[in-house]
């Protein structure tokens, strides 16, 4: 299990976490995490790491969705753009929700972040 000091930010956690002291540890089960290292070239430590962040990002909607998805708003959040729309976020995010239904899901964020990352 990685484990990550997430601070002020743990409040926005969704019920996948278990707090510890200030400490959230990602629950995501050995199967998943070997499903997602063979899908990507992420090692284990960074797919955990990865959905930490991932539930940090789908659960920061003002309307407290928890839904466990990335929404278009979320997402130009975690990007930090402020204006109300932006082609440019439109397109990425067409881009990595690769089902077309509106929200990035968490094998959407590994693959897309997989393609994108220079490791």
């Amino acid at each position: 299990i990685f484990v990550v000091n997430m601070g002020a930010a743990a409040g926005t956690l969704q019920t996948n976490f278990r707090a510890n002291n200030g400490v959230f540890k990602c629950t995501l089960k050995d199967e998943e995490l070997a499903e997602y290292v063979a899908l990507s070239h992420f090692t284990s430590q960074e797919i955990s790491a990865l959905h930490l962040h991932y539930e940090l990002l789908s659960s920061s909607n003002s309307k407290r969705r928890e839904d466990g998805l990335i929404d278009q708003s979320e997402f130009q959040v975690a990007l930090g753009f402020t204006l109300k729309e932006s082609l440019y976020v439109d397109r990425i995010f067409q881009l990595i929700d690769i089902n077309n239904d509106g929200f990035i899901s968490f094998d959407e964020f590994v693959m897309s972040a997989s393609i994108l990352s220079s490791k």
